[in-house]
C-alpha cells in the first residue's frame, strides 16, 4: 500500500452531509522517492491533508498525484488517508476550515483545471496545487512559506496548535542545507 487508499464507500458516507463542519487542515511533506515522510518542504512533495474531529479524527487527503515523478499528465486525488506505519510524520498546521464540506473539497479536486495538464516544476506542481486549495478553503496562504514544521510518530497526535517540543528545527538552516545538497547533486550530474 502506498500511504493513499481511495475507499469510495467511506467517501460516499462523508460526501452525503450537505453542512459546514470544521475540518482542519494541513500541509503533509512525503519523501520526493519512498514510503516516508520529510522535515524540509522545499525539497518534498505537499499533500493537503484534512482531519474530522467530529467523525473519529478521520484523515481524508488531496494530492497532485506524484506516481509518474513529473512526467506526463497531472492527475489530482482525493479520498481517505492512511499513513505509513511506524514513519515519523511531518506537517504543518494551515488552519480549520469551517465554510466548506468534504464533498465540495472532492468536488474541488475532481473538477480541477489542472487535471489532464502537462506536470511543469516551476508553474503546475502539487505546492501551486495545494496553495489553491488553502484558498478555495478560504484559510491564509500567507504562513505557507513561513511556517513551522512539526512532527509526530501517531497520526492523531496532529493537531492545529502542537507542542513546541514538537517543532523540528528552524527553517532557514534547513533551507540552507536544502540549497547544498541541491547545489551538490548539480555538480554530480
Amino acid at each position: 500500500m502506498d500511504g493513499f487508499n481511495s475507499s469510495s464507500n467511506a467517501i460516499n458516507l462523508l460526501c452525503h452531509e450537505d453542512l459546514p463542519t470544521d475540518i482542519e487542515v494541513y500541509l503533509l511533506f512525503k519523501a520526493l522517492y519512498g514510503k516516508s515522510y520529510f522535515p524540509d518542504p522545499h525539497i518534498c512533495h505537499h499533500v493537503l491533508l484534512l482531519k474530522l474531529p467530529q467523525k473519529d479524527n478521520a484523515f481524508y487527503y488531496t494530492d497532485l498525484d506524484s506516481s509518474n515523478f513529473g512526467k506526463g499528465r497531472i492527475r489530482i486525488v482525493f479520498g481517505p488517508y492512511y499513513f505509513y506505519p511506524e514513519k515519523i510524520i511531518y506537517y504543518q498546521p494551515v488552519g480549520i476550515s469551517r465554510n466548506r464540506t468534504l464533498a465540495e473539497i472532492k468536488q474541488f479536486a475532481e473538477g480541477n483545471s489542472l487535471n489532464g495538464q502537462n506536470f511543469c516544476m516551476f508553474t503546475q506542481n502539487c505546492q501551486h496545487y495545494v496553495s489553491s486549495c488553502i484558498e478555495f478553503l478560504g484559510l491564509d496562504k500567507s504562513k505557507l512559506k513561513s511556517g513551522d514544521v512539526y512532527w509526530t510518530k501517531i497520526a492523531q497526535d496532529i493537531t492545529p496548535k502542537p507542542p513546541s517540543t514538537a517543532r523540528v528545527f528552524p527553517l532557514k538552516p534547513l533551507a540552507c542545507l536544502t540549497l547544498i545538497f541541491l547545489f551538490s547533486i548539480m555538480l554530480y550530474l
